[in-house]
């Protein structure tokens, strides 16, 4: 049985879709770990506890803003990719020349780069979630040991980060009661010094949904760039060999963009 002619852009179509989610989701996830880690700090400015302690990421947020970087290549070049795929429906020029986008050469170039900027930052990326972690540092006006009071708010910090619910540094007391309740501060009710509250929370990738999505996104968005690129420089080849071109009538119509 003969085979039709088949338009090859509907197979890149739904690839640089997918890229264009991932990296859309990348750059909302890094976005916002940048935003908790920024307001925390505005709260601990703010609050009257400002100078006992300072937030330290460790590296973290340069990667986030890698991520974010990468993130938006990624989205303009699927974006950029998807108007040139959608342009080879017109006069039929994909079932002409077997290629699923326009500007075949510069796409396919395109979809390199970027497949090696996210190789470089999702690796980077998953070592500091798995190696790293946030931690404090002595401020102006520390002071050691701490008090139930120091101790809640250090508590409030490790909450407000891991769970990526951000707000003012309060401290939590029943009602009725004369001061903090103990159950209340759990692990940091032991905690009297900054050596002691560094031991405590663990690697990025333990906690919050959102280092494990960004974590597992990014390599998802390196997964379908690189597998776009294999199949947009592919396709010509195998559309010729599987017989799917649409023979030009007259030589002169014949279309095959570079």
């Amino acid at each position: 049985m003969a085979r039709g002619p088949f338009p090859p852009q509907l197979v890149e179509l739904p690839l640089l879709g997918a890229v264009l989610g991932f990296t859309a989701a990348m750059m909302g996830i890094s976005g916002a770990d940048i935003y908790d880690f920024q307001d925390i700090r505005s709260h601990m400015r703010y609050s009257r506890f400002n100078g006992f302690v300072n937030l330290e990421d460790n590296g973290i947020l340069q990667v986030d803003l890698l991520m974010l970087i990468a993130g938006a290549i990624g989205f303009l070049t699927a974006l950029i990719g998807l108007f040139l795929a959608a342009r080879q429906f017109g006069k039929r020029r994909g079932e002409y020349s077997g290629k699923g986008t326009g500007a075949w050469l510069i796409m396919g170039l395109l979809l390199l780069a970027e497949s090696g900027l996210w190789a470089g930052t999702a690796a980077a990326y998953t070592a500091f979630t798995v190696t790293r972690k946030f931690s404090f540092s002595r401020g102006p006006n520390y002071s050691e040991p701490f008090n139930l009071a120091q101790q809640a708010y250090l508590r409030s910090i490790f909450q407000q980060l891991t769970t990526g619910v951000t707000g003012p540094l309060t401290v939590l007391t029943l009602p009725g009661a004369t001061g903090i309740d103990g159950a209340y501060l759990g692990e940091w009710g032991t905690v009297y010094n900054i050596d002691q509250a560094n031991a405590l929370p663990n690697r990025y990738l333990d906690y919050s949904n959102k280092w494990k999505a960004a974590t597992a996104i990014s390599w998802f968005a390196l997964g379908s760039t690189f597998l776009v690129m294999v199949v947009h420089f592919a396709l010509p080849f195998v559309w010729k060999w599987l017989g799917l071109l649409r023979q030009p009538k007259h030589q002169k119509g014949y279309y095959n963009e570079v």
